[in-house]
């Protein structure tokens, strides 16, 4: 029998055990890789902590210490207007006569707090009515005085005016005196006049003047204009409108202000409605700054002379009026 007899060798086994050894990952590599990423990690941490700092104070609103008193760049106050509705609106039809009662122009005064405006719209005298060619809104107010012109006015525009204050010129110059300071009152050109009865006597110059009194009443009174009553009439309502913008104001007494007003005006403004009006009003007030409300004439043609003078409103006009009312 043949034997066979193995022989081992003494270096395979380390050589297969460096083999073994070779096949292994390199740990070493996947070190740096997470020692890299960890400085990375930590280098735009810190990017994002500088950025932070900068930002910070430019975004009050994720600063958990700024308080509500913030400043901001805005030119315009919050204002609160969701308070009050359309149905908070409240007009005044303001009617100008001379000495003897006749009725010289309207200013409707239309003030809107859900807005946060006040505008005087003016109108003629002598706006037509459709209940007959001659019927006029002087007509109204010479045979029934302002109730009945405010009746009329509201059924021709659709909607009802809810106050009248009617003031002759004597009427409008006692009012200012007792509220003891001059009107500030823009106007449009010189204005030279001398009347001919010499009742009174008128020398201004264009621009903004501080007014006394007397001078407005004058100012009133005047009927020396280039468009004769048209402009007359929107020169009454940009003193309607100077008077609003002075003296319906924050600091004002309002309801002082309104007890001169029924001394010295023909009103159905009394205390009891204008207990009514007082909050948006005071609103109004508190939120006016200069030229918050402005005045405004309507386009129309004027027909007829004399006691037959009658002024008609162009298309949609008082359409527009309307949409401005409660």
């Amino acid at each position: 029998m043949m034997m066979f007899q193995t022989h081992s060798d003494p270096e395979q086994p380390k050589k297969q055990k460096k083999k073994k050894q070779s096949e292994r990952p390199d740990s070493s590599g996947m070190l740096y890789f997470i020692l890299a990423f960890v400085v990375c990690l930590a280098l735009f941490a810190g990017i994002g902590v500088l950025w932070w700092k900068i930002a910070k104070p430019e975004l009050p609103y994720l600063n958990p210490d700024a308080s509500a008193t913030t400043t901001t760049t805005s030119a315009e106050p919050t204002k609160p207007t969701s308070r009050f509705a359309a149905t908070d609106r409240f007009s005044i039809a303001v009617y100008i006569t001379d000495d003897r009662g006749a009725l010289q122009s309207v200013s409707l005064c239309l003030f809107k707090p859900d807005s946060d405006s006040i505008s005087v719209i003016a109108l003629p005298a002598e706006l037509g009515l459709p209940d007959a060619d001659t019927d006029t809104l002087s007509r109204r107010f010479a045979t029934g005085g302002p109730e009945s012109a405010q009746m009329a006015l509201s059924g021709y525009i659709g909607k009802p005016v809810d106050y009248y204050a009617a003031l002759t010129y004597s009427g409008v110059e006692k009012y200012l005196t007792a509220l003891e300071e001059p009107l500030i009152v823009k106007l449009p050109k010189d204005i030279d006049q001398q009347a001919s009865d010499g009742s009174f006597s008128i020398h201004l110059k264009e621009g903004e003047q501080a007014l006394s009194p007397k001078q407005v009443a004058n100012l009133l009174r005047c009927d020396n204009w280039q468009s004769g009553r048209r402009e007359r009439t929107n020169m009454h309502a940009a003193v309607v409108s100077a008077y609003i913008n002075q003296f319906v104001s924050e600091g004002r007494d309002l309801t002082a202000d309104h007890t001169q007003l029924s001394v010295n005006a023909n009103t159905n403004l009394n205390n009891s409605r204008f207990k009514t009006i007082i909050t948006p009003l005071s609103y109004l007030a508190e939120l006016r700054k200069d030229l918050l409300c402005t005045s405004t004439h309507i386009d129309g043609t004027f027909t007829g002379a004399g006691s037959t003078l009658r002024f008609t409103p162009g298309p949609g006009v008082i359409d527009t009026i309307k949409s401005n009312m409660k």
